[in-house]
């Protein structure tokens, strides 16, 4: 049945079938993610999902890209690793605006202290930011903060 196809376009049934099964394999990662996405967005509640996930996910897939500059595996895999950590970056944005949204209070922001020669340091530099502008180390509440962190703590930055 292969020559029907490969006579006209070049093209057999074997390549058909090893394109679908490349798009499934990309597609499929990402699959599971989309009804959550979705039940995310409409009810405004992420409780039930873990961003421990993400960063797991995260870690993994660039490992599997870096990995990739130094031993060249196959190509669907590699697009696969991208699509993923768009992915997560995606539910990652979406559970982090919505956990804003619906937080009753607003936490004030939580600066590390320690005692002694520590606690002295770091008065100081609060007194030195009263007239700098500085702001303090905070922990990450938006989105935008966790990007530049992520690619500095891969090198990538």
């Amino acid at each position: 049945m292969d020559w029907i196809i490969s006579d006209e376009l070049g093209l057999t049934i074997g390549h058909l079938v090893g394109w679908g099964a490349a798009g499934a394999m990309i597609i499929g990662g990402i699959a599971p993610y989309i009804p959550q996405y979705l039940q995310i967005k409409k009810t405004q509640d992420a409780e039930g999902f873990s961003l421990y996930v993400c960063l797991a996910l995260l870690i993994a897939n660039t490992l599997r890209i870096l990995f990739w500059f130094g031993k060249r595996y196959e190509l669907p895999l590699l697009i696969q690793s991208i699509v993923m950590n768009v992915t997560m970056f995606v539910m990652i944005h979406l559970c982090v605006s919505v956990r804003k949204k619906n937080q009753i209070i607003r936490a004030r922001e939580r600066i590390f202290t320690a005692q002694d020669d520590t606690a002295r340091w770091l008065n100081e530099r609060r007194d030195s930011r009263a007239t700098t502008g500085d702001t303090p180390h905070r922990f990450y509440g938006e989105f935008w903060d966790v990007p530049p962190m992520f690619s500095t703590s891969t090198g990538v930055y």
